[in-house]
């Protein structure tokens, strides 16, 4: 089996290398679709709050499905994807029926038939009718030729047809579907009845069937939390299993500040790098924003520097997580009264750590001049659950603020003032001392482990430096092979792979040569106090004649900062790795 250089579908996140971690995430969706074609997968809702990823991790399962679909064991052997994104924008049932009925089409023709230049673009009616009819696709024709002939009748009928149709082909041709619908909220938000978009559609009842279907289940997802699980909730619970998507491990963290400066091509120290880790609170779109900051004069080279990007991109405009934020606060304020919506918020967001019965906010308001009765209160407290910005507690009767404390920050200095009376420039002077607070916070365990990711981070620039200059490893080496084709390397550093069995294995670093006879490199990075030994050496070995099974012509290092025991460079001469430390290669 061979990995492709490519994926078919155009990912939103750009550059593939921009997806960091989640291997955890992705294993459990893996797994469960190896289920599919057991007819043991119950449908699932993937739940996160804007920018957290969820949209990446979608695409991503897309296209694994994908590349591997024609290989029975693999990560999805007999399922075929299909991938669409509900519309932010009003549109007709008729016009979303279409749609949804092509886009459903193209995905399975073009995986059917390893036409992967489709899967960006959806097939008229013409052109999915002659793709069928040239390769004798009996049940897509009916398929086609029963949908044409609703056309000129009510818009429901298309929609009932297209919304059954991942089952029913699956039912008569004996594939499997694995349907992924992105913002499934908007089914009962944005379809209207007809062009002149008076009278909307509830859609999410469709579902109350189809996501039962074990041939083709359905992995909804949803960027406003709280309406989704109150859609899933009225109209379609239990059918869903939901699925919550948080920040990333340290480790992944990190991982993710060390790929995005580096693909931003934004110099960054090892300080500086635990520092946005520890700010950003492990959430992708923090890292993101801090290291791709517009702020005049960016230097992430020191803590200043990266305590100054996550203020500008904070605490005013035109500062992006800002500006996210804002998105969700506006929503918020226009389902409900705003000055008792800002002053419900502040109070639980001030004291997110613990929970708030309905009576202690309710006395918190009171104090406030706001005068509401349980009813009413509780109507304004689900209402902001929906928007995302504040969550149940663990009862009914109890609320808490959500745990973030950058939103936490974005809120106090829109609201402290109004609310609280707090001048701005004591909150703003707060939230910076909190912030250097927690920049300096050091867990030792953590630390340590991240100097390990540091190496990393550095051998994978070095290596890409020395493949621009077109200079060969070689000398840096101890046990080079002598015969091999050193070569430039078509991507370097991605370190979690989809082995044959679906399962990912984990690498330090790994160097795919760009000519088929080149030789990648597969590399593991010891930064430790002890030198290394052969036991380490013996399950290196084993990981990457394993990973042989994918690159024939690879080459296993081993660096160690503190060098290798006797028996440890024995073991990787009987092994044939190359071996590698400050000796030679001096990469801090």
């Amino acid at each position: 089996m061979k990995f492709p250089n490519f994926y078919p579908r155009e990912e939103t996140i750009g550059n593939p290398q921009f997806f960091c971690g989640r291997v955890a995430v992705l294993d459990n969706f893996l797994k469960w679709i190896r289920q599919i074609p057991q007819k043991s997968a119950k449908s699932r809702a993937l739940m996160a709050t804007k920018k957290m990823g969820k949209t990446a991790i979608l695409e991503r399962l897309f296209n694994l499905c994908f590349v591997h679909q024609a290989q029975p064991g693999s990560i999805s052997g007999g399922v075929y994807p299909f991938y669409i994104r509900l519309p932010e924008i009003k549109v007709s049932l008729s016009a979303f029926s279409d749609t949804f009925f092509y886009t459903f089409l193209t995905h399975y023709l073009a995986c059917k038939l390893q036409k992967p230049e489709w899967v960006n673009k959806v097939l008229s009616p013409t052109a999915a009718r002659q793709a069928a009819q040239d390769h004798d696709l009996v049940h897509v024709l009916e398929e086609i030729e029963y949908y044409q002939e609703l056309m000129e009748g009510p818009a429901i009928k298309k929609w009932l047809h297209a919304s059954g149709c991942p089952h029913r082909l699956a039912a008569s041709t004996g594939d499997f579907f694995l349907q992924i619908i992105d913002e499934f909220q908007y089914l009962n938000h944005y379809i209207y009845t007809d062009e002149t978009y008076q009278n909307v559609m509830e859609l999410a009842g469709t579902y109350h069937q189809y996501a039962e279907s074990r041939i083709a289940p359905v992995l909804a997802s949803g960027s406003w939390v709280g309406w989704l699980k109150t859609l899933l909730k009225t109209q379609v619970n239990p059918r869903f299993t939901q699925i919550h998507l948080g920040p990333l491990t340290d480790e992944e963290a990190l991982e993710a500040v060390y790929t995005y400066s580096d693909l931003h091509q934004i110099e960054i120290s090892e300080a500086s790098a635990l520092a946005v880790q520890r700010l950003s609170r492990n959430h992708p779109y923090y890292i993101a924003s801090i290291i791709r900051s517009n702020q005049p004069h960016l230097d992430l080279t020191n803590e200043a520097g990266v305590e100054s990007a996550l203020n500008y991109e904070t605490l005013a405009h035109p500062g992006e997580i800002f500006g996210h934020w804002g998105e969700y606060i506006d929503y918020a304020f226009d389902q409900t009264n705003g000055g008792v919506a800002k002053a419900i918020v502040l109070f639980l967001s001030m004291n997110r750590e613990v929970e708030k019965t309905r009576t202690e906010i309710r006395d918190y308001l009171q104090s406030k001049g706001f005068m509401l009765d349980d009813e009413e209160l509780e109507k304004r407290l689900r209402l902001l659950e929906g928007s995302d910005i504040i969550r149940e507690g663990s009862t009914a009767f109890r609320y808490q603020g959500i745990p973030d404390d950058v939103f936490s920050q974005v809120f106090e200095v829109l609201f402290a003032e109004e609310i609280e009376h707090l001048r701005r420039e004591v909150t703003l002077a707060n939230i910076k001392k909190q912030n250097r607070l927690r920049m300096q916070s050091t867990d030792t365990e953590i630390y340590q482990r991240n100097k390990g990711h540091f190496l990393e981070f550095m051998m994978i620039r070095y290596l890409k430096y020395q493949a621009q200059k077109g200079q060969s490893l070689k000398e840096l080496i101890h046990n080079a092979p002598k015969d091999s084709i050193w070569s430039h390397y078509q991507s370097i550093g991605e370190k979690h792979f989809n082995l044959i069995d679906g399962y990912h294995r984990q690498f330090d670093i790994f160097a795919q040569a760009a000519l088929p006879e080149g030789l990648s490199l597969l590399i593991e990075c010891k930064y430790w106090q002890d030198p290394v030994d052969a036991s380490v050496i013996e399950q290196f070995h084993t990981k990457a004649e394993e990973f042989r099974q994918v690159h024939a012509h690879l080459l296993p290092i081993v660096y160690s900062v503190s060098g290798f025991s006797n028996p440890a460079i024995q073991t990787m001469k009987q092994y044939g790795i190359a071996w590698s430390g400050p000796d030679l290669w001096k990469v801090l």
